[in-house]
């Protein structure tokens, strides 16, 4: 059988296309003044100390977990900035995300179901709250912070339920 010699294709047989997109239009952000939240004169050097409190570095260690799926790394939040803490190592942190650490809980559900004595059914859901971690205050610089502040927090945590 012969061989059949195929056509080359030239680049300039076929037709260019662009498939490059085009930036969308740049619009504005919506503004609204309603968003800004706007601090008393006079609640401003409080508000100041307050921010400048929860910022500073304090040293924590979060214990490793009890169950097997138990993350190695633990994550904070405070205000929509997020850290990572890894389990089972001292670690620097700012103040706010051992309050993070120490107000974090965990809930879970008891369904107990059945019937009564009288042969109506019932369903009940029981919450159970518990910590999320065993956050432990390593090292805090400040004398007005320390075992005070944490103490404050975890009674706080407490009764937030």
């Amino acid at each position: 059988m012969p061989r059949v010699k195929r056509a080359l294709i030239a680049s300039d047989s076929v037709e260019p296309i662009n498939r490059a997109m085009a930036a969308p239009p740049e619009e504005a952000p919506p503004f609204n003044a309603e968003d800004i939240q706007v601090v008393a004169p006079d609640r401003m050097e409080t508000k100041a100390r307050e921010e400048k409190f929860m910022n500073e570095r304090v040293v924590i260690h979060i214990e490793q977990g009890t169950q097997a799926g138990d993350p190695i790394f633990v994550e904070l939040g405070h205000n929509g900035v997020n850290q990572f803490v890894k389990r089972g190592e001292d670690q620097v942190v700012k103040r706010k995300f051992l309050y993070s650490a120490l107000m974090a809980k965990k809930v879970s559900m008891n369904c107990t179901f059945g019937k009564d004595g009288s042969g109506n059914e019932f369903n009940r859901l029981t919450p159970s709250v518990s910590t999320a971690y065993r956050a432990l205050l390593v090292s805090d610089p400040n004398p007005q912070g320390g075992a005070k502040w944490v103490q404050r927090v975890m009674n706080e945590s407490a009764a937030a339920r």
